[in-house]
């Protein structure tokens, strides 16, 4: 906590709480000009000039006086342009293929068997499609949708698909889902015949099934081995912490990987037992192959060695790759990672296997499983094991250290998008799946190309050419009504947008900016400039981050091309993110433009060069900048002010939007579903109950007249592995969680 708020906030402090998905120090957005006066009441406003502003009274203040439009023309932007994206600084890449086709919330790509003329995506509301294995492929067909009789929220959905080792005779496919109710789902593993090219589901046999006690850590991937027989990962059943003990518990098949044979039935199954699994004379379920696991998100097999390689996702310290092997135990929940967790030290004692490797919470949050490279592309990742981070974003690879052989993890790169699954081809080349956005992207090297991406601020464009510390004249300036927490610091916003071409709506309402925009955001503490960020939206559509860390002089600031703490002359450590970090909060989801939509600059703002006091929407009208039909301004949505005066409700919810719906918002990602964005229903979040390992009464994600038991109160006020936002800020924001705990303390759930 910052310490000059200890006292005034003490007791808002002490319940813990973080309003926030993942986001980012300075990713969003804040109201704060560099003169840290706030403007905005009146029609005739003085205040102290910024640096570009005009004195014209004796006092040396500048009038602003209230005006329709605070720009007469738009400027003239010939300079402040996108530039094309910098080469890569790895030895892989990953470029997108098939980019005519878009899917939703891809989890799965396979090719069948012995086939590499189509492919086929599962997606998670309960699709499968396929398509043709040509690049310029426009249009997939429907393999299967079963969307209409499963649940699919949150870690629920159509999870799992693979075909029968012998599809090509006898046409069979297996699908892992989760039937409602959405609290206790019901897992299914069930197999069906495929008929003219489609899955016919009144084919439908039902091989497994599975009720879970609560919402989440389904686990439901399904692979067949090399053995012939189908493994089924479930996880521990939910919740957080494992609280039935379902890990260490042999008589359930929560918390364990399951080995049946598919063409054989016993006992009234349809299925038969493995001769050798470790429990088929007893001791536990027959069915188990290893146990002792948490969330195995994503596990494969080594087409060339036969080893199962597997993601566990981790509950507070550590997430982990292990090597599954026939009646291990695995640990969970007496260990996390190579810690103990439930189990009192020396756990080391205790007959469980530990990970091939294992990660702190710092470096990510959520594992997803990937596999072992075995194609011909990129031969410096043939036999390392490719992984990455749902949280984090970061694609890792397990190597071995050539001189001790200890296994250690080495970071590749940083996705900039959520990966759901990894594929891989017949020919052993692997593949990422954008969750949010879509895409399918193939791990390629990098691409040979020469650069003249600007490493000094000052050849960007974007400054003015006499005086690097000011925007040039191609920019317009625009603030916003709900800041983003940024550990303090105050920001200057601007936008660039090409010439001749407009800001458009899309069909939710977001602004829409032309290929060649470029966004600037100036950072600052203690009134001393710290970075400026361009957001560049590029020639492929998304957008890229760049980073400039100012000189101790000021004379110009530099490209970053790493994340990196500083510590500041006040002492204060400052985060300065990656490319990738920035897009952690930038979700495709929220538009990526996070800050620049109707409701944030539906505001009167001053307009130094003019000296007028003018609503932004009316201005960006005015001088042809934004194109929209949408009506009076009057009539427009507005947030506010979070520590303002505005209504309480109004304040807590414009703060949530801001610093949370970024991730946590309808359609995100996997791990999230309830919505903090502002026009979100109360009864999507409030008295909603939530899986979490802390130590409260009654967790709920906000719970009605109880701070205490708020889960996102309690993360954001916090700033350890479980604080909101995970990465990049250092400091609770404590106005915030006074805010917040107020708001708490009175709230009534629809």
């Amino acid at each position: 906590m910052n310490i000059s708020h200890k006292n005034l906030y003490l007791s808002a402090s002490l319940l813990a709480f973080s309003a926030c998905g993942i986001s980012l120090n300075g990713c969003g957005s804040s109201t704060q000009t560099n003169n840290g006066t706030k403007i905005n009441n009146g029609t005739t406003i003085i205040i102290t000039p910024p640096n570009n502003g005009k004195t014209n009274n004796d006092n040396g203040t500048t009038t602003f006086a209230t005006a329709t439009s605070g720009l007469d023309a738009r400027p003239v932007n010939t300079t402040c342009l996108a530039k094309t994206r910098p080469p890569a600084t790895t030895s892989v890449t990953l470029e997108r293929v098939f980019p005519s086709l878009q899917f939703s919330n891809p989890l799965l790509a396979r090719q069948a068997p012995g086939d590499d003329s189509k492919w086929y995506v599962m997606e998670k509301r309960g699709s499968i499609r396929v398509f043709e294995n040509q690049n310029d492929v426009s249009s997939a067909a429907t393999f299967i949708d079963i969307s209409n009789k499963i649940v699919a929220d949150g870690e629920k959905g159509l999870l799992g698909f693979t075909f029968h080792p012998d599809f090509k005779d006898n046409q069979t496919v297996f699908l892992s889902y989760t039937l409602p109710p959405a609290n206790r789902p019901i897992s299914i593993i069930s197999k069906f015949t495929v008929s003219n090219g489609t899955i016919d589901k009144s084919t439908e046999v039902e091989i497994l099934r599975l009720e879970q006690p609560y919402s989440n850590h389904n686990g439901g991937g399904i692979e067949f081995g090399p053995d012939g027989l189908l493994y089924i990962g479930f996880g521990d059943g939910g919740s957080g912490g494992d609280p039935q003990k379902h890990g260490q518990n042999t008589n359930t098949l929560l918390g364990a990987m399951v080995r049946i044979d598919v063409d054989k039935s016993e006992n009234g199954k349809n299925y038969a037992i493995p001769a050798d699994n470790p429990f088929v004379s007893g001791g536990g379920k027959p069915e188990i192959y290893a146990w002792g696991i948490r969330n195995p998100w994503r596990f494969s097999f080594d087409t060339e060695s036969g080893k199962l390689w597997a993601g566990d996702v981790g509950q507070v310290k550590f997430e982990e790759v292990s090597i599954i092997e026939r009646g291990g135990n695995y640990g969970w929940s007496q260990k996390e990672g190579f810690a103990c967790y439930d189990a009192a030290p020396p756990c080391d004692e205790l007959p469980f296997i530990d990970p091939i490797i294992a990660y702190p919470r710092g470096e990510g949050q959520s594992i997803t499983g990937g596999y072992v490279y075995r194609g011909d592309t990129l031969p410096s990742l043939v036999g390392k094991y490719i992984f990455a981070d749902f949280a984090s974003l970061m694609i890792s690879a397990v190597v071995y250290d050539p001189i001790t052989g200890k296994p250690k993890k080495e970071d590749l790169l940083n996705a900039g998008f959520r990966i759901g699954s990894f594929a891989q081809d017949n020919d052993g080349e692997v593949y990422a799946l954008d969750f949010s956005g879509g895409r399918m992207m193939k791990f390629t090297g990098p691409v040979e190309q020469s650069s003249d991406f600007p490493e000094l601020l000052s050849k960007t464009g974007c400054m003015d050419p006499n005086d690097v510390t000011q925007p040039g004249p191609g920019l317009i300036k625009y603030e916003v009504n709900a800041p983003f927490w940024s550990d303090g610091a105050a920001k200057s916003r601007y936008m660039a947008i090409p010439d001749g071409e407009k800001i458009t709506l899309n069909a939710q309402g977001e602004f829409v900016f032309p290929i060649g925009s470029v966004l600037v955001k100036e950072f600052s503490i203690d009134k001393k400039r710290i970075e400026t960020r361009l957001m560049m939206r590029h020639t492929d559509g998304d957008w890229g981050t760049y980073l400039y860390e100012w000189n101790d002089d000021l004379s110009d600031a530099r490209l970053l091309v790493a994340e990196k703490t500083k510590t500041l002359s006040n002492g204060q450590l400052y985060n300065f993110p990656s490319r990738g970090d920035c897009l952690t909060c930038h979700t495709s989801a929220a538009n990526r433009v996070l800050g620049l939509e109707i409701a944030q600059l539906n505001k009167n703002m001053d307009y130094p060069s003019t000296t007028r006091n003018s609503n932004q929407i009316t201005t960006l009208r005015t001088i042809d900048v934004l194109e929209d039909n949408l009506g009076e301004v009057e009539s427009l949505a507005k947030f506010v002010d979070p520590y303002g005066d505005a209504d309480l409700d109004k304040r807590a919810r414009s703060y949530l939007h801001t610093n949370c719906a970024s991730c946590h918002l309808d359609g995100n990602d996997l791990r999230v579903d309830f919505d903090f964005s502002f026009t979100a229903d109360l009864s999507n979040f409030c008295n909603d109950s939530v899986v979490t390992p802390f130590d409260l009464t009654d967790p709920k994600v906000v719970k009605a007249g109880d701070p205490a038991n708020s889960v996102a109160l309690y993360r954001t006020n916090r700033r350890d592995a479980n604080a909101m936002p995970p990465i990049g800020s250092n400091l609770v924001d404590a106005r915030g969680v006074a805010l917040l705990s107020e708001w708490i303390s009175q709230l009534n759930c629809p």
